[in-house]
């Protein structure tokens, strides 16, 4: 069984650091999946503190290897969880974005620091649930039985692979025969299973699985997948050794069930107690069992039989007639009376030949009686065929208990049973589950006027046609008349809304016989993702079922989602359409700029204007910069975009300098063109083709980006003030060591934050703090900027202050026009 969830990557003691450093690209995958679990599927305390817990795991690992720049991102991002933690919801988009980016940022740092590592070998993706021919290993003590799977088509192994693996199993796939060949000989599978097709030969992979076989050993079950259903193909498999032969689309619960039987037997120790008070002949019998491959205890003490029953838990009795304390049929008769045992086989063992004496003993329950002497092979046969059989009609009789019999699909008892075992286990190991809960329409109406046997026809016929559209299916239940529901793994809840739409129009669009009349239904169907308030499957099923019922009351042959999937839902749906705009935007320049004047409050005044990115919906409405960003950060369009704009800022400082203008413009670079290596040559290049002055672009950067790589900051800052382009700090004093930051980069301009400004006029003691600002800057050569200026008042004690520009509503909004009058700002 795998590790779970919770402590998948857990350092043993003694791990090298090597080791702990290969462990950091695989601490930041399990980060990112977690993370999109709670953005997509459902926001869970317990999940954001096991990405906290992760973040924490690299930052101490980056500071034992002196990783200053992993160290630096881990911590924003252990800062920046802890600000969630006290979240309810999911955050808003500007906080995702964060996240996302300083995520971003974390993987390019620790790619850096391993490529520039010699002596490290290449970091492993984590192993879930496929291991890659190669990665086959050598068997150990505890490991889980294995499954090679042979299928060339690489998305139905993956997902073969992934359903086997929620069983504990450990599933190796491949999509050649050569491959299988090589992982076999490093060691051999308990089981395989291998599409009969393989490669366009109509044959290959029972070929191949056969010469296998013969190479490595007859004993390896084999089960067969197909396309194909014809005799040929079947006989084929049966002579290669074949144990099982499944149709594709697979019957994954059919598969499962075969594969387990399968696994069983070969893995089983039957346990046989023997009840016999001769020793000497009791401990040949267990000899000879033993040398079978048996477990064995011999009780020489019949009246201690519950105890040892209880402890040894046997598979079968075997059992003297003649005993001392009581008679054989004595002792059987008590162990009938405990319900635990009723089944359990008993077989009677004597030298009197009385038929009357055998009748009576299988009259009172046993299973078979064996005269003394008795033929080792004899003995061994016996219990080996009653053993084997009682199992598989107990199997029989647990399957038959859980199956629906109408539709063969599982019943609500069992289905329930599955959610709760596995309730725990979802919410900590896997990343996305959802409950489709399906209901038909129209089935009471068609029951009571077609009656009831062919309505349960219509409803087998409405089974098979969701089984076929719900193929992924980790469990798929006939609940009730007409009510249906499955649970779909590693499916997040939009995906899941697709599926469930897709199935209602598929039902919708069929005819169904119902012998002499066709007739036509439709579904109504409620989807639920994994709620941390699901304290039991029960309140999770309740939750899809409520929203089955609302589709059904909004008229029928629709799905509907709890409301707070249902915002999951439509926020993704919103963040595609606006994807999708920002490609076409970049496509076809549909981006615009708006321009806001910043002023100087000393001094001659210099047109300077920070550039303000925008675009529009297909409805007019204008989509801010915040919003731009939060969606290419997702997409990883960031930089794209930031070359847009200076491209765009280029060719207008180009027109504004040939009709005389002298114009700097602010222009925001992100942190991800910030970590850009090749920015700084592009611009370069950009720059002489466009023929514009340098000293005509200053580049605006968050504090708290450049916080979080100090190093590549001013790298990149170093880079662009080479080619005469001005360097900003904006949204500055943010955090506590904004001041520090001033002596390891060297900027320009730093543009206080926004608190500074709005409470200057309120609380004077801000004041004081605003002058250690400007005092600290000025001895660096830095000049301040203060934006976010709305009324008089503000401009009025940041003038007092000495803060040497200013910008804001109170000058002018953000416009398209470049025609601020510079000339109008006061100045001493």
């Amino acid at each position: 069984m795998s590790a779970p969830e919770n402590a998948p990557f857990d350092t043993l003691p003694g791990e090298s650091g090597q080791a702990a450093l290969l462990e950091m690209p695989r601490k930041l995958a399990h980060i990112q999946t977690l993370w999109q679990k709670l953005l997509f599927v459902k926001w869970e305390p317990q999940v954001l503190e096991l990405i906290h817990r992760l973040a924490h795991d690299i930052l101490v690992t980056a500071k034992a290897e002196a990783l200053t720049e992993i160290a630096q991102i881990a911590r924003r991002l252990e800062q920046q969880l802890e600000v969630l933690q006290c979240r309810l919801v999911a955050p808003p988009e500007v906080e995702r974005g964060q996240v996302k980016g300083i995520l971003q940022r974390l993987a390019r740092a620790i790619l850096a620091s391993q490529a520039s590592e010699p002596s490290l070998p290449p970091p492993q993706p984590p192993v879930v649930t496929a291991l890659a021919p190669e990665l086959a290993e050598v068997p150990r003590a505890g490991d889980a039985q294995r499954i090679y799977v042979l299928e060339p088509d690489t998305r139905e192994a993956e997902l073969l692979a992934l359903r086997l693996s929620h069983y504990g199993y450990a599933v190796s796939w491949f999509t050649t025969p050569a491959e299988l060949r090589q992982a076999m000989q490093r060691r051999a599978p308990e089981i395989i299973l291998a599409d009969v097709q393989s490669t366009q030969d109509r044959l290959a992979g029972i070929e191949a699985v056969d010469g296998l076989r013969s190479e490595f050993g007859t004993d390896i079950p084999v089960i067969f997948l197909s396309t194909r259903t014809d005799l040929v193909a079947r006989l084929a498999a049966v002579r290669a050794g074949g144990l099982g032969f499944f149709p594709k689309p697979v019957d994954f619960d059919e598969l499962f069930r075969r594969v387990d039987e399968l696994l069983q037997r070969q893995t089983t120790h039957y346990k046989v107690l023997i009840v016999e008070d001769e020793e000497q002949l009791a401990n040949a019998y267990a000899l000879v069992l033993q040398q079978a491959g048996f477990g064995t205890q011999v009780l020489p003490r019949p009246l201690q039989i519950l105890q040892v029953l209880h402890q040894f838990q046997p598979d079968l009795i075997l059992m003297d007639l003649h005993l001392p304390e009581c008679t054989g049929i004595e002792l059987m008769q008590l162990i009938r009376q405990e319900p635990a045992y009723y089944a359990l086989p008993i077989l009677f063992l004597s030298s009197d030949n009385d038929p009357a004496k055998h009748n009576a003993a299988l009259s009172q329950g046993a299973d078979l009686f064996l005269l003394k002497p008795i033929k080792p092979a004899q003995l061994v046969a016996a219990v080996s065929h009653r053993v084997g059989r009682a199992r598989a009609l107990m199997r029989l009789m647990h399957f038959l208990g859980q199956q629906d019999p109408l539709t063969g699909l599982l019943n609500q008892r069992a289905f329930l049973g599955h959610l709760e075992r596995h309730l725990t286990e979802l919410r900590s190991g896997m990343p996305k589950a959802v409950l489709v809960y399906c209901e038909a329409d129209q089935y009471r109406d068609l029951r009571d006027r077609l009656g009831i046997s062919i309505a349960d026809l219509l409803l087998a016929d409405l089974a098979a046609r969701i089984k076929d559209r719900l193929g992924r299916a980790s469990r798929l239940a006939h609940l009730s008349e007409g009510s249906f529901c499955a649970l779909l793994l590693d499916m997040d809840v939009v995906a899941a809304h697709d599926l469930a739409n897709a199935l209602c129009q598929a039902v919708a669009a069929s005819v169904f016989n119902a012998e002499q009349e066709s007739v036509s239904m439709t579904l109504s169907v409620g989807v639920a993702p994994l709620d941390v308030r699901h304290a039991t499957g029960q309140d999770w099923l309740s939750t899809a079922a409520l929203a089955c019922d609302t589709a059904r009351d909004a008229g029928g042959n629709r799905v509907q989602l709890p409301r707070e999937a249902a915002d999951d839902v439509a926020a993704h749906e919103q963040h595609m359409r606006c994807a999708a705009l920002l490609r076409e935007a970049l496509a076809n320049d549909g981006f615009y700029c708006l321009y806001q004047p910043i002023a100087g409050l000393r001094g001659k005044q210099v047109e300077r204007y920070d550039v303000l990115l925008r675009m529009r919906d297909p409805q007019g409405r204008e989509i801010t910069a915040a919003r731009i960003l939060d969606v290419a950060r997702v997409e990883g369009l960031v930089q794209d975009i930031d070359r847009w704009v200076v491209r765009a800022m280029l060719e207008q400082l180009r027109q504004r300098t040939a009709s005389g203008a002298k114009t700097v413009f602010f222009i925001k670079l992100a942190a991800e063109s910030l970590h850009d290596p090749d920015f700084g040559a592009w611009l370069e290049h950009n720059l002489t083709t466009s023929a514009v002055n340098p000293r005509q672009l200053v580049f605006e950067c968050m504090e708290a980006d450049v916080a979080l790589s100090v190093r590549v900051a001013g790298l990149m800052f170093a880079r662009l003030r080479s080619l005469g382009c001005g360097i900003a700090l904006e949204h500055f004093g943010a955090s506590l060591d904004a001041l520090q930051l001033l002596s390891h980069v060297t900027v320009d301009y730093v543009k206080i934050d926004a608190a500074f400004v709005h409470s200057l006029v309120r609380n004077p003691a801000d004041r004081d703090t605003l002058r250690g600002i400007l005092q600290q800057a000025s001895a660096t050569g830095a000049m301040v900027i203060a934006g976010f200026v709305e009324d008089a008042a503000s401009l009025a004690a940041l003038w007092q202050c000495g803060v040497h520009f200013i910008q804001g509503n109170f000058l002018q909004e953000p416009d398209t026009a470049l025609d601020y009058d510079f000339s109008d700002v006061s100045s001493d």
